[in-house]
């Protein structure tokens, strides 16, 4: 997330860094009981909006929001959304809107590549009081447990944190077994906590079948196979990564 504030560079930079045709840029703000969403498509080659679209609603129509918004996306870019697709944006992986604000902050704060150290110890505390409006959150309990996984192999590598990351990834697949981030969390469990390759293989592919568009499975796989001596299949993984 080197895009964002006053220094972010103009679209045409970002999309040739990225490889990418088109951006999506928007803001979320919190005021009271209600969400300012503004979300924006920006055609990267020649900085023009393809489609701008704000909403202004109760703190209870969040996940209504994030439907409209993947399918106008979809439309707008004249792309087609699978059933698995459609199922997944049909499921809501909490009723508590509280616990999913402070789940999507988190995840905002893992996602920076900037500050790591201190964006991830920020994220989780906003994870654990997530978990704690919504124990049955699979989700949250993922997310918490690769928190604790990138935490362990980064710069805090005591054993209490690769303890937290197996039970979080645990917990989340027992209350959600086919739950592709949940497996993500246990593979990084398996492969930064314990160094156990091949079990972290099974897990990254089946996370990677339910989250076919997800880099860090494949960066993950990838990096793997690197170690392993597989230079043919690393390559086309970290390639897949970076797509």
């Amino acid at each position: 997330m080197s895009y964002r504030g006053e220094g972010m560079r103009n679209a045409r930079e970002i999309g040739k860094t990225l490889g990418v045709g088109t951006l999506l840029e928007g803001s979320v703000r919190r005021i009271g009981n209600r969400v300012r969403v503004n979300v924006q498509l920006i055609n990267a080659s020649n900085d023009e909006h393809i489609w701008a679209e704000d909403y202004d609603r109760d703190l209870t129509d969040v996940f209504a929001i994030q439907t409209d918004l993947a399918q106008k996306i979809a439309s707008a870019l004249q792309a087609k959304l699978s059933p698995n697709e459609k199922a997944r944006l049909d499921r809501r992986p909490t009723q508590n809107p509280d616990a999913y604000l402070l789940f999507v902050q988190a995840h905002d704060y893992a996602d920076r590549t900037d500050m790591f150290h201190d964006t991830t110890l920020k994220a989780e505390p906003l994870l654990e009081q997530a978990i704690k409006l919504d124990p049955n959150f699979a989700l949250a309990f993922a997310s918490l447990s690769m928190v604790e996984s990138w935490a362990y192999h980064s710069f805090d590598p005591i054993p209490a944190r690769r303890e937290k990351a197996r039970l979080n990834a645990d917990e989340a697949l027992r209350l959600q077994p086919d739950l592709p981030e949940g497996h993500l969390a246990l593979g990084f469990s398996y492969y930064y906590g314990d160094r156990d390759y091949e079990r972290a293989l099974a897990e990254f592919d089946i996370a990677r079948r339910g989250l076919p568009n997800e880099s860090q499975a494949y960066l993950a796989i990838g990096s793997i196979q690197r170690r392993q001596g597989k230079w043919t299949e690393s390559t086309a993984n970290l390639e897949k990564a970076g797509a």
